[in-house]
């Protein structure tokens, strides 16, 4: 919706959208131990090697989702790229506490922005 796109249904559409607008997907951690899906229970943290990727390319903003991902990466990934994330809130229907149209608008704020 950021991006006034159709739903995109198979990987192969998923691909083509992140290409088309320049967007790298990546998850912060590698490897850890957690509980029934809960972040409050994530433990043992091994973060991804993004250093090398940003060295590679221009990467210009990071977006995390959620408060869980923005804090993970402020401790581990921040220290090492220097890259100040940018926080968004997590698109999870367990985030019941902000409105479709609310998220949709910071998204658009974000994600738009030069």
């Amino acid at each position: 919706d950021v991006y006034k796109e159709e739903k995109l249904e198979t990987i192969e559409e998923k691909k083509l959208f992140l290409q088309k607008y320049n967007i790298a997907l990546w998850d912060i951690i590698k490897s850890c131990t957690q509980e029934n899906s809960s972040d409050s229970s994530i433990k043992n943290v091994k973060p991804n090697n993004i250093k090398d990727i940003v060295k590679k390319t221009n990467i210009t903003k990071i977006f995390t989702t959620g408060k869980t991902a923005y804090n993970l990466y402020n401790k581990y990934i921040y220290p090492k790229i220097k890259i100040k994330a940018i926080y968004l809130p997590s698109t999870s229907p367990a985030n019941a506490s902000i409105k479709y149209e609310e998220l949709l608008n910071i998204y658009k704020e974000n994600l738009l922005k030069k």
